[in-house]
């Protein structure tokens, strides 16, 4: 797809792609072509260049092809946007905003000062923006391990804000598929947080989570730092975000593999993901013994494959076995409900019955006696 648009209209789709409502699970990346002027050289081929529709909005601009643009020149310009972790002293904004947003030049023409931008014509290459596209960790036969870096007190006896990730993975059904590992840390101080993520890398869980409840603005874009970006790109494992409220957005979201607003979404989102995995299994562990099995007959006796794959089949062949047990347990234990539950029904269908008739015998009763009484009284009279 390619965009022609204003530069400033360009960079704000772009950060769309990290929106709350949006999920980096799919790539995102798109061609750009727009207009700009050059304000400086700051390499061999590094500027920064001003959206020509708006010139009080600067960007950085690397070009690809080894030509040279002019300092004060206007330019078609042909290319893509990317994101840019290190800090450049020369512009103006990096301590400011952290990880800063490039473009990408791979062709340009020269503007005329007389002509429009519309009449030239452009060759184009494609070039393809991909974000981090992990999948979410298979479920084997033991538990995922999890790091959650979060701000300090957020234990289960503390503040909130990882409260939902911890308690509501701790009290589901399925608990014994994790092992958390709570990593605590001053959130709010890069240093801190970025030596919390190195040790992640070196703990190699399956998935990483960055969380923090909502707060003050200015604090939770804090984490859109270089050195905290540079830090979690190292991390190799299925990595989710859940930062503020719906409202927050930060650019490092681009570089996690699924977006979630809250931390409590967090949670929702590991959870639902295993108990999908968990439903599936034992068609994964069928289809994988069907065909192991296949293979495995092609084999001959002698073979030194053949003890391997045996092997292989005996596993699976335990974890269906085991599957059916739990079904028969299962199954077991939904005839045993039943049962009580009609029981149930009957006694309360009796008690029901019981209590009507005891009703009726006392109505009987009373209205005799009433009877009795006024007849009684009118004898009297």
């Amino acid at each position: 797809m390619s965009i022609n648009k204003p530069l400033t209209e360009v960079v704000n789709m772009f950060l769309s792609g990290v929106s709350r409502v949006a999920n980096s699970d799919n790539k995102f990346g798109f061609n750009i072509q727009t207009e700009i002027k050059v304000v400086r050289r700051i390499s061999s081929n590094f500027y920064i260049v001003v959206d020509l529709h708006n010139e009080e909005s600067s960007i950085g601009a690397r070009v690809f092809n080894n030509q040279d643009l002019e300092v004060g020149k206007t330019y078609l310009v042909y290319g893509y946007v990317y994101l840019y972790y290190k800090q450049n002293s020369y512009f103006d904004k990096a301590e400011k905003n952290g990880i800063l947003i490039n473009i990408g030049i791979e062709n340009f023409n020269k503007l005329p000062d007389s002509n429009s931008a519309n009449d030239l014509d452009v060759v184009s290459t494609v070039k393809q923006l991909d974000l981090p596209q992990m999948k979410f960790p298979r479920l084997y036969n033991k538990p995922l391990k999890i790091a959650v870096i979060c701000p300090k007190g957020s234990k289960l006896n503390g503040a909130h804000s990882t409260n939902d990730v911890q308690s509501k993975i701790v009290n589901s059904s399925i608990r014994d598929s994790f092992i958390v590992n709570e990593m605590p840390c001053n959130i709010e101080n890069v240093e801190e947080v970025v030596t919390a993520i190195n040790k992640v890398s070196k703990d190699t869980p399956d998935i990483f989570v960055l969380v923090r409840g909502g707060g003050n603005e200015n604090a939770i874009m804090l984490l859109d730092s270089p050195d905290i970006a540079i830090a979690i790109d190292k991390v190799n494992c299925f990595k989710i975000i859940g930062v503020g409220h719906a409202k927050h957005r930060l650019i490092i979201e681009m570089l996690f593999d699924h977006i979630s607003q809250t931390p409590t979404d967090v949670a929702n989102y590991i959870l639902n993901e295993v108990y999908a995995m968990k439903r599936k299994q034992p068609v994964d562990y069928m289809e994988q013994f069907n065909k192991i099995n296949d293979n495995f007959r092609k084999i001959p006796s002698n073979s030194t494959d053949f003890t391997r794959v045996n092997d292989k089949l005996n596993t699976l062949t335990n974890s269906l076995e085991h599957y059916a047990a739990k079904i028969d347990v299962v199954s077991s234990n939904y005839i045993d409900q039943q049962k009580i539950l009609k029981n149930d029904i009957a006694a309360l269908s009796s008690n029901e019955s019981s209590t009507k008739k005891s009703k009726d015998h006392s109505f009987v009763l009373w209205s005799g006696w009433i009877c009795s009484a006024i007849l009684f009284y009118l004898l009297m009279k």
